[in-house]
C-alpha cells in the first residue's frame, strides 16, 4: 500500500503511485500531488481513513482533523475578533444562520436577500397575445421575471425564463420552436421594461408569420426587492 504524503498528512492512499522531483503523480488516474512523497505501509490503513484526516509518524497513524462526518448536530464555527481563535458561535446547525443571529450592521440587502413577489399571470396562454402593456408598479423593484410559453402552433409546455435587470432598455424574449419533422428555431417577442409596466411586442413565429401572436406568449411577471 502506497501513501502519498504531504507534511506527514496523508493526501491519497492506493497504488500506482510515482514521484518526480517533489510531486507524486497517479499513473492511473493521473492525480496529481504538489509537494509530497511517497511512504510505503506493509500493513492495511485505517477503515476511516477516507472519512478522518489521519497524519503517517514512522509506521503508526495518527488521526488529524477533519475528523469525520458530521451530524447536523453541532453549531457554526466564528473566529474571535482579537485572537483569531476558533470557537463555537452557539448558532445551532441543524436550524441554519438567520438575520437576527448576525451582526447588527449585516442587512438582507447587503446578503442579496430578494422577495419574490407574482405581478401578474395570464390568465388564457391558449389565446392571441396581441403587442399591450401591463401596467404596473415597478419602481421598488430591482429585478424583474419574465416566464414566456413556447411552442406555435401546438402550444407545448415549455417555459422560458428572461430576468430583465436594465429598466427602460428593449429586450427581446425567445422561445423554442421545433416541432418533429421541423428544423429547430425559435419564436420571439419584443419586450420593455420601465417602473410602470411591461410592454409587449407582437409575437413573431419561426414558422411563418400567421398566427404571429400565438408566439412566445407572456405568461407570468415576477417582481423582486431587497428584504
Amino acid at each position: 500500500m502506497q501513501l502519498v504524503l504531504s507534511n506527514n498528512r496523508i493526501v491519497a492512499h492506493g497504488e500506482n503511485f510515482i514521484s518526480m522531483g517533489g510531486t507524486v503523480i497517479n499513473k492511473v488516474t493521473g492525480a496529481k500531488h504538489e509537494n509530497a512523497t511517497i511512504a510505503e505501509c506493509d500493513g492495511g490503513c485505517p477503515s476511516d481513513i477516507d472519512e478522518v484526516g489521519y497524519e503517517y509518524h514512522a509506521g503508526v497513524f495518527k488521526p488529524c482533523a477533519p475528523f469525520g462526518k458530521g451530524n447536523n448536530n453541532g453549531y457554526f464555527m466564528e473566529v474571535c475578533e482579537s485572537c483569531a481563535t476558533p470557537r463555537s458561535s452557539g448558532i445551532p446547525i441543524k436550524k441554519g444562520i438567520k438575520l437576527e443571529n448576525l451582526h447588527s450592521e449585516v442587512s438582507a440587502e447587503s446578503l442579496g436577500a430578494f422577495d419574490d413577489v407574482l405581478l401578474w399571470e395570464n390568465a388564457d396562454t391558449t389565446a392571441e397575445f396581441e403587442s399591450q402593456t401591463i401596467n404596473l408598479d415597478l419602481s421598488e423593484y430591482q429585478r424583474i421575471k419574465i416566464i414566456v410559453l413556447g411552442g406555435t402552433y401546438s402550444h407545448m409546455e415549455y417555459y422560458s425564463t428572461w430576468e430583465i435587470t436594465e429598466k427602460g432598455k428593449s429586450f427581446a424574449l425567445f422561445s423554442p420552436y421545433a416541432p418533429s419533422g421541423v428544423q429547430t428555431g425559435a419564436d420571439v417577442r419584443s419586450c420593455k421594461v420601465t417602473d410602470t409596466g411591461v410592454a409587449f411586442g407582437s409575437g413573431k413565429s419561426f414558422q411563418s408569420d400567421n398566427n404571429k401572436n400565438f408566439a412566445c406568449i407572456p405568461y407570468k411577471i415576477i417582481g423582486y426587492k431587497h428584504l
